[in-house]
């Protein structure tokens, strides 16, 4: 098939990661690569400017489930306009939060990208000292606990000062070479199941 005749690949990319890792960068970092893209977070809707990172941030606890599906609602609008790159900006802690995105981009012939900031002990205090959202130390350390291992995931390292978080010319050779194995994985994924549930 000769270039000109290849499908253009459409991409859900699912960041996870603590408050503070670097999400909204490389969220960023990400979709200047793209024509068409769409960062989808659950974040804009505590800001007062209406968009992320726009105005005064206040976490509002009794707006969380209104935020979700919100953000929910944004995410299915995005495919179903083929969106090229859809990039979800949320701390996403357990599969559960973003599996049901995964399953409809798939259905609606997307691929599918999960890239996971790592978190230690270490870093917690790192992620602390460098968010802007004003949580205590506290929710970060129970967010950690409450933490599940997604085996899909890409790890990357987080970053500091002005370095990237991660190779995009790197990151863009491997979306190339292995998106007829993924799209293989994520379809295996979606047919036998993954955990759903907190616990």
């Amino acid at each position: 098939m000769s270039a000109g005749a290849t499908k253009k690949v459409r991409w859900l990319v699912v960041l996870r990661g603590l408050p503070g890792s670097g999400k909204t960068t490389l969220a960023n970092e990400l979709c200047r690569r793209c024509r068409i893209w769409k960062i989808c977070t659950e974040d804009k809707y505590h800001w007062s400017g209406g968009e992320d990172g726009v105005g005064t941030y206040t976490f509002r606890p009794d707006f969380v489930v209104q935020a979700r599906q919100l953000c929910s609602e944004e995410i299915r609008s995005s495919i179903q306009k083929h969106i090229q790159c859809i990039v979800l900006d949320n701390h996403n802690a357990r599969m559960s939060m973003y599996e049901d995105h995964i399953r409809y981009a798939i259905k609606h012939g997307y691929r599918i990208r999960i890239i996971e900031i790592v978190t230690t002990d270490e870093l917690i205090d790192c992620y602390f000292q460098r968010s802007t959202k004003g949580f205590t130390k506290d929710v970060f350390v129970k967010l950690f606990k409450y933490w599940e291992k997604d085996p899909r995931a890409k790890l990357v390292n987080p970053q500091f000062e002005s370095k990237k978080l991660v190779s995009l010319e790197k990151f863009n050779d491997q979306t190339k070479k292995k998106t007829e194995n993924d799209e293989d994985v994520y379809e295996n994924d979606t047919q036998t199941g993954l955990s759903n549930g907190v616990g």
